[in-house]
Order: structure tokens, then sequence, then C-alpha cells
């Protein structure tokens, strides 16, 4: 059958609510406890018992409060199959199972206890497990592991924070030392190290808010529930508290007042902030292309002559061995911009040469002719194999290359 046997001292407790179409939808019943109002007479006195044990005690209206949450379970009232019959036992278990975890929220909110694993406390080593955690992939455990010793590097050089090298209780990660982990990378170095440590810190601190606002929000849920509790008593203090509700209403303008004002000011903070990262990124890029200029004067020509090769058709492989002075044979097709047309070759060398007139530029030479002249006389070549006079190369079509790092 479909009838549960009744358990007693459960909150909640799971109860069934019988359906037209033969079925008992499963709920559970909560019991938040009760209230007990003063009874009073009608000149305003609190009324007494007049018999019995309470004789001379003040009388009081009892409320018993108690919440309903639907499980959107449902059971068969009568099973005539043996399916029925094992259907019901798999939901009853299921609904068993819900009400005895929601059973220990309630003690966990009311007692302070929970039967489940206890959660992480020390910061440091909920920051460690991302370098071990399988789940993500050896860049990413690297990536973390980087940010770990910069973080405890930092605690250990600060004289406030370095008592927490080797246990860093989660409340005392505070903005404050946050802004100085920040201060304490960019002093560091600059460029890509110290971002990417901060941005693997911040994923971390990310999953920390997420168990964090589930702690909150049990807070929250709790302390909702006592307030259910106490409206009825505060409704009696309402007459008393109505001079105060002009002051109140000020005081409620003004703080609006200021929550604009303070959003505004975040606004503005969180503006110059990132103008100010901005800032910093261009200094960093005009320092980077400045130490180019400086320690590499071949790059900027070297880059040229890589993408060069690349659009005229050599592969990656050949590339790198012609930045690297290397003399390579090949053979195939080689497809000339200026000309707009592929041109083949059964068997040619090219080598990268560096430029007689400036040393810190190159050229290309195919079978020791410059690349571009080769291009003309294979073009010339191939016109008067057709019977055609050739033509002057298009002007302002040469092919360039834009460069940018």
């Amino acid at each position: 059958m479909g009838r549960q046997p009744n358990k007693l001292k459960q909150n909640p407790k799971l109860v069934q609510n019988a359906m037209s179409d033969g079925r008992a939808s499963l709920v559970l019943e909560y019991y938040l406890g009760r209230t007990e109002t003063p009874v009073y007479d009608d000149d305003g006195n609190p009324v007494l018992y007049t018999t019995g044990a309470m004789k001379g005690k003040p009388k009081y209206t009892v409320k018993h409060n108690r919440k309903k949450e639907a499980l959107n379970l449902y059971i068969w009232l009568a099973p005539r199959t043996a399916q029925e019959r094992q259907q019901n036992k798999n939901t009853l278990q299921l609904a068993e199972k819900i009400r005895f975890e929601k059973e220990q929220e309630m003690l966990e909110d009311r007692k302070g206890y929970r039967l489940k694993r206890e959660k992480e406390c020390n910061f440091l080593r909920y920051f460690q497990s991302h370098t071990e955690n399988e789940a993500f992939t050896k860049p990413v455990r690297k990536s973390y592991y980087y940010s770990y010793v910069r973080f405890t590097e930092y605690l250990g050089l600060t004289p406030r924070f370095s008592k927490y090298t080797k246990i860093l209780p989660m409340d005392a990660v505070t903005p404050d030392m946050v802004t100085g982990f920040i201060n304490y990378l960019r002093k560091k170095g600059s460029g890509e190290g110290p971002r990417k440590n901060y941005h693997w810190f911040k994923k971390v601190c990310a999953n920390l808010l997420i168990d964090k606002n589930e702690i909150y929000k049990n807070a929250n849920d709790r302390l909702c529930k006592e307030n259910e509790t106490l409206v009825e008593e505060n409704n009696m203090l309402v007459s008393a508290n109505n001079s105060l509700v002009p002051k109140v209403a000020e005081l409620v303008e003004h703080h609006d007042e200021l929550e604009q004002a303070n959003a505004k000011l975040t606004d503005d903070i969180a503006r110059l902030e990132m103008q100010k990262m901005r800032k910093m990124q261009d200094a960093d890029l005009a320092k980077y292309k400045a130490d180019i200029e400086r320690y590499f004067p071949d790059v900027s020509d070297l880059l040229f002559w890589g993408r060069y090769c690349t659009s005229i058709g050599f592969p990656d492989s050949y590339v790198h061995r012609i930045l690297n002075f290397e003399k390579i044979g090949f053979k195939g097709q080689l497809y000339s911009h200026e000309h707009q047309q592929s041109f083949r070759t059964e068997g040619s060398w090219a080598k990268l040469e560096r430029s007689a007139d400036n040393k810190h530029t190159f050229e290309l030479k195919i079978d020791g002719v410059s690349v571009f002249q080769r291009f003309k006389d294979m073009a010339r070549k191939l016109l008067e194999k057709m019977g055609f006079r050739h033509p002057q190369p298009k002007q302002g079509k040469a092919y360039t290359i834009s460069l940018t790092y």
C-alpha cells in the first residue's frame, strides 16, 4: 500500500496529499515553533485563569507555525501491480533522503552542526588544492602553482601577514590583503607574468566566494525565519512608533542619497582604476617596443621577411630555416603578389642574406637573385613562352606587410 508509517519527532516530516487521479503527492511539513500572545480584556488588562493549576496566571493565545514544501514526487495510493509497488518504494526512499537532508539543514541553522563533510578553513590549503586537482589540465595546475608561490612569498615578506605563511583563515583574506598582493606583483615585475598570477589568484577567490555566499544564504534564511516569529510582536509596537515615521522617512531619503553617491563613487573609482591599468599597459608596450629596437634591431626586418615568405607559399618549417640564414632547396609553386601569378620551379634554392647597404636589413634571394627580380624574370619568360610582349609591372601593387608587435 502507499500508506507510509508514522514517524515521530521528525522535522520536517513527510506527509501525503491525496489526489483525484488515485495518486498522492509527497510534501514536507516543517514545524517552525509557536508564538504566544497575551489575552487582554476590554479594559486592556490581562485575562487570568480562575481555576485549575494555572489559576492566577495570565492566559495566552498559542499559534503553531508550520510551512509546507512540495517535492514534486508522487506515489500510488492503491498500487495494483508489482511495478507500481516498486515505484512507490523507490519514490519513498528518495523522498526520505530529501527529508533527512532538509532536517540536517535545520539542525545546522539552529544548533550549529550538520552531518556532512567539513568545509575547508585554511585558505592556503584551499589554494594549494587547485594545484593538485586533476580535474584541471596540467598547464592550468602549473598556473595555479606559480600564483600560489607568489602569494606565499608576499605573505612571508609582509610583516603584518607573515604569521599566515602556514595557516591563513578564510575570514583573514581581506580586500586590504588582496590590494597589497596586487601592488607586490606590480613591483615584482611587469608584463604577462604578474597579470597571469593575479588572474589565477582571482579564480581561487571566486571559488571561495561561492562557498561563502552559500553560508551567507543559509544565515539569511535563518534570520528570515526568526524574523517571521517576531512580526506579530512588532505589530504591537507600530502605534508607539508612529511619531518616529517622519524622522525615519527623512533618514531613508538621506540613506538613498548616500547610496547613490556611493554608487557614483564606486563607478568613478572603477573607471580610474581602468584608466590607470591601461596607462600601465601602454607604458609596458612602449618599453617593450623600445627594448626590441635597442637590443634586437634585426627583429623588425626579420618579421617582415618571415611574413613575406609565408605569403608567397613557403611552409613554416622552411620559413624557420630561412630566418636562420640557411640555404634551402625547394621545388613547387611560389606566388608573386606584384604579378598576381603563381610560378613553378622544379629545383631552386633560397637564402636570406644581410643587405650590404644596411647591416640591420636583409634580402631574400632565389637562385642567387633577389626574389623580386626572380619573379620579374619568371614573369617575362612565361609571357615570352606564350608569345606576348612583357608588360611593365603594375605600379602601387607591390606586396607590403604591416609590422605590428
